[in-house]
């Protein structure tokens, strides 16, 4: 019975081999094969046009411009209404029967905005009917890299022709399939290098597998056509191929830099294939001779990059061979698809599209290009995922250290119970990040008087956390006999000592009735009861090792010393908070300033002291004796 069954189809697939239409169901595919004319005249859609003269469709040379096609057929014997479908057109066309237009695929003049999927089913004009003789013509926008229209077309009833249509549409999906989970995998690729590559910036061998992958889910773009791509996307396909073939020798060669006299040739290619897809300027250049060197210059590039890839393999870097494995069956996918084009280019064939080897047609296509990517995916997302574990404990050890860091700063700061009798001292400190660089310093000296230095070393984090702790610990051991000789101190330890940065920070020295002796040392101005202290500009600390600090002598009242990352806080709009408003709000309570200054925008550590005599009305509501 099998046997039987088989003859029967066989015998059926002779006899319609020879017949204008073959049926399915009440759709019939048209075996006619197409007349093809370049250039354009719209007498052309008239049924009686002569188009004897005109060539088959294998036989018109290729070229960019508009070409007619034209076909005769008879309507088959199915109910009304009736449909025709034309499968595929390369970039866009109009369609006539009978003389009157029917409808049209994107415009002839913008055929870059149209989607690149299936051309939609065409209903015909109601007063055709079954066994009337219909004169087919398509008006095509052809350009020279592929052909006009591609596809048998089919006729019969408009259901018949829309269910052909959606059966094709669900074949495409399919086709695609392998290259849409692909191209995912790609971008969480592409993603996790990036990633890695931004948390190590001396790895570029990340950044440029990145750009492997990416040109390459370029040049595979076509796969997308049945989710809507337009036209003008698949113009990225070709300069992909360049990306990919000069990112891949970047990263098989091993130098982290390579002179530009080298990088010249493909960035020439990458720059003259842009504008070649761009510009849409085909008929300038023999397109098969394009198509032929891109393909001897990526075997060429292949040879080369498997050498490099076996240098390094040698050397150690055995990742690199692995990665390279993938990137030989996807380039020789490629080598094929482009082969392919070559062939039919030679042949001159108008209909239908170039392809790769498949492995897999059924029930999804799978060629080597997805094997490769899959290959190189699979690898690079292993390596990079492993990196950047690593690179996530390097960051969590980073951070503990920076904790340990913050908790040894604690330390070095003022504790909250310290003794200064006579005084209150309020203070804030807000760094703006886990560890700063702004310090502040309270000390009670004999006959009541007390040390107070705020200060603020250059830079931010780790190195200038270290520089404090080298701050505090001069400041513990320097004799402060004046405001002036602190100051003066602090700068004989610091120069040679600051690694290119410098300290900023302001020293008071008050008596037991609350007057104070200041010197600063490029620091912000101190406050005295809402007035800014008035003093001679000074060298910051750690610059010259003979600098000399002005000192100035202030009556008692409340005194307010703070850092630049007050005045210097930004709000969004780009204002700072400024001198002024600093000025203005000296009066408030240390905490109150610092806050608003914060709520501003902190862009920098930020801290505020007060020191006020004790028995002195303050303006603080919280103040604490400490």
């Amino acid at each position: 019975m099998k046997l039987l069954s088989c003859f029967c189809l066989l015998a059926a697939a002779i006899l319609w081999a020879d017949e204008p239409l073959t049926p399915l169901g009440q759709a019939f595919e048209i075996n006619t094969p197409w007349k093809a004319q370049a250039g354009d005249d719209l007498r052309r859609a008239q049924p009686d046009f002569d188009d004897s003269s005109w060539l088959g469709e294998k036989a018109l040379p290729v070229q960019n411009g508009l070409v007619w096609y034209r076909m005769t057929v008879r309507i088959p014997d199915v109910p009304s209404p009736l449909g025709l479908w034309i499968p595929h057109v390369l970039k866009s066309a109009e369609f006539f029967v009978n003389g009157q237009k029917i409808g049209n695929h994107g415009s002839l003049e913008k055929w870059y905005l149209e989607r690149r999927d299936l051309v939609d089913p065409l209903r015909l004009p109601s007063n055709l009917h079954s066994g009337d003789l219909l004169h087919i013509a398509v008006r095509v926008n052809r350009t020279i890299s592929g052909p006009g229209i591609a596809g048998k077309p089919v006729i019969g009833s408009w259901h018949a022709v829309s269910a052909e249509h959606k059966l094709e549409l669900m074949r495409t999906y399919r086709d695609s399939i392998v290259s849409i989970f692909m191209s995912i995998i790609v971008f969480g690729t592409v993603f996790l290098a990036l990633v890695f590559w931004q948390g190590k910036q001396d790895r570029v061998e990340a950044l440029w597998v990145a750009l492997i992958l990416l040109a390459y889910l370029f040049g595979d773009i076509e796969a997308f056509r049945g989710l809507g791509l337009l036209q003008g996307w698949t113009l990225l396909s070709g300069s992909a191929l360049v990306v990919s073939l000069w990112g891949a020798w970047r990263l098989f060669n091993g130098s982290p830099s390579l002179p530009w006299k080298k990088q010249a040739p493909y960035l020439a290619m990458l720059g003259a294939l842009f504008l070649i897809s761009f510009l849409g300027r085909f008929e300038l250049i023999a397109w098969n001779y394009v198509v032929i060197s891109l393909s001897i210059a990526n075997l060429l590039m292949l040879i080369r990059n498997g050498i490099d890839a076996w240098r390094r393999g040698r050397n150690g870097e055995i990742w690199v061979l692995w990665f390279f494995a993938g990137y030989l069956l996807a380039t020789m996918g490629a080598l094929i698809f482009y082969a392919s084009i070559i062939q039919r280019l030679l042949k001159q064939s108008q209909i239908g599209v170039g392809g790769t080897w498949s492995l897999i047609e059924d029930p999804f296509r799978l060629d080597l290009r997805n094997v490769g990517e899959m290959i190189s995916g699979a690898i690079m997302v292993g390596i990079l995922a492993r990196r950047l574990y690593l690179l996530l404990q390097e960051k969590q050890m980073l951070a503990a250290e920076l904790e340990a860091a913050r908790q040894v700063q604690d330390l070095l700061l003022p504790d909250s119970d310290i003794a200064t009798p006579g005084f209150f001292v309020e203070s804030s400190y807000l760094p703006a990040r886990q560890v700063g660089g702004d310090f502040y310093f309270v000390e009670a000296l004999s006959g009541g008087r007390l040390l107070v230095v705020v200060g603020d070393v250059s830079g931010k984090g780790l190195r200038a956390a270290m520089l404090v702790s080298v701050v505090v610990g001069i400041l513990r051991t320097a004799t402060a006999s004046s405001a002036a000789a602190v100051l003066k101190a602090l700068n004989a330890g610091l120069v040679g000592h600051t690694g290119g940065g410098f300290v900023t920070a302001c020293s008071l020295i008050f008596e037991a009735d609350g007057s104070a002796s200041i010197a600063n040392a490029g620091h912000c101005p101190v406050y005295r009861d809402g007035k800014e202290i008035e003093m001679q500009p000074n060298l910051p600390l750690g610059v010259v090792a003979e600098a000399s600090f002005d000192q100035v002598e202030a009556e008692p009242g409340r005194f307010v010393l703070l850092s630049d990352g007050v005045v210097e806080a930004e709000n969004p709009r780009r204002e700072l908070f400024g001198f002024d408003r600093t000025q203005t709000m000296s009066t408030l309570p240390a905490a109150q300033l610092a806050e608003a200054a914060r709520a501003w925008g902190q862009n920098d550590d930020i801290t505020v002291v007060t020191i006020c005599p004790q028995g002195r009305t303050s303006n603080s509501t919280d103040r604490t004796e400490i």
